[in-house]
């Protein structure tokens, strides 16, 4: 049997096909695995980008709260060293005394008691403003309003 006669066989000619045919099928898988693996490439340094970005942008927010709790708690100092000013104390106990007085006329059949009763009341409401529990609506802000100027409510 010479080499022609073995290549022009039936059974040979079909693994010849079929051999061929499996390396072109082999060189296609190769390729788009090629091209899966850029892609994938790509696709894992976008992800690393954007976790960059949000690390950073975590970062600057976490920098911000730190800011602003730290803003916040030099502003409620501020506020109870001004609370505490005797400016503020005189205020409040001349708030004090409008809202006892304007009480007992309200209710006057007895006079001292009703007059306790109202201090009382009156206390109680300034102390529930100071600790934020209330709502205040001083009578006298226009008059002890701060740098001598009448505030606006």
């Amino acid at each position: 049997m010479t080499l022609q006669e073995i290549f022009s066989h039936p059974l040979a000619i079909g693994a010849i096909v079929g051999f061929a045919l499996g390396l072109i099928l082999f060189v296609f898988a190769l390729v788009l695995r090629w091209n899966k693996s850029s892609e994938f490439n790509r696709f894992r340094h976008m992800v690393n980008d954007k976790m960059k970005l949000e690390a950073d942008h975590q970062e600057l927010a976490r920098a911000e709260r730190a800011r602003l709790s730290e803003e916040n708690k030099n502003l409620k100092l501020k506020v109870s060293q001004l609370q505490a000013t005797p400016e503020k104390s005189a205020a409040q106990d001349l708030e004090m005394m409008a809202r006892a007085e304007r009480h007992l006329i309200l209710s006057a059949p007895s006079f001292t008691s009703a007059w306790e009763d109202a201090k009382r009341a009156a206390r109680l409401e300034l102390e529930q403003e100071s600790a934020g529990l209330a709502k205040p609506h001083s009578r006298f802000r226009r008059i002890f309003a701060s740098n001598g100027q009448a505030s606006a409510s």
